[in-house]
C-alpha cells in the first residue's frame, strides 16, 4: 500500500483535502457518538503524495474508530513546523494505537509517531518534509512534497 515514487504530486489546499477524508468517516463517527474537529489553516497548501497520505489518514481514523466503540473525540490538526508539516490525528482511546500504519508510510522523508496525549488518549503525528521546489509549484520543477501558504 505504500505510495510509489512516481505518484503525481499537486499543490492542494490542505483544509479541503483533510475535510474530504474526514467526511468519509462521518457516519461511523456519528453512529458511535464520537465528536470530531478539523483544525487546518484555510490558506495552507501542500504538495504531498496524496494517495499515500490519504491511505495513512484513512487508516489512522479507522484505527481510532475501532478503539472507540462508543463515545469519545477525534481531532485532526495540520500545522507547519520547521522542515515540513505535521498532520496530527488525536483521539480519546485508552489502548495503544496499532503499529501497522508504519508499513503504509514508505515515502522518502515521511514519518509517523504515536504518543500518549497529556489530556488522555493517543495521537499519531504524520510528518511530511518540506522542499524548496514545493513552495513554488509553478516554477516548472517537479516538487517532491512540501507546504506553502496561499499568496
Amino acid at each position: 500500500m505504500a505510495a510509489e515514487k512516481s505518484e503525481r504530486l499537486e499543490s492542494t489546499r490542505l483544509r479541503t483535502f483533510c475535510d474530504r477524508i474526514c467526511q468519509g468517516h462521518v457516519r461511523q463517527l456519528e453512529s458511535r457518538q464520537i465528536a470530531w474537529s478539523l483544525d487546518v489553516d484555510a490558506e495552507l497548501h501542500a504538495c504531498v503524495p496524496q494517495k499515500c497520505v490519504t491511505q495513512i489518514l484513512n487508516w489512522c481514523i479507522a484505527d481510532a474508530l475501532d478503539a472507540m466503540e462508543q463515545g469519545g473525540h477525534l481531532d485532526l490538526t495540520v500545522v507547519p513546523v520547521e522542515g515540513g508539516i505535521e498532520i496530527e490525528i488525536a483521539d480519546s482511546r485508552e489502548t495503544f494505537p496499532s503499529r501497522a500504519s508504519v508499513r503504509l508510510l514508505q515515502h522518502e522523508g515521511m514519518r509517523i509517531d504515536a504518543i500518549r496525549c497529556p489530556q488522555g488518549g493517543w495521537a499519531r503525528t504524520v510528518f511530511i518534509p518540506d522542499t524548496a521546489a514545493a513552495q513554488e509549484p509553478n516554477s516548472g520543477s517537479t516538487p517532491q512534497y512540501g507546504w506553502r501558504r496561499a499568496a
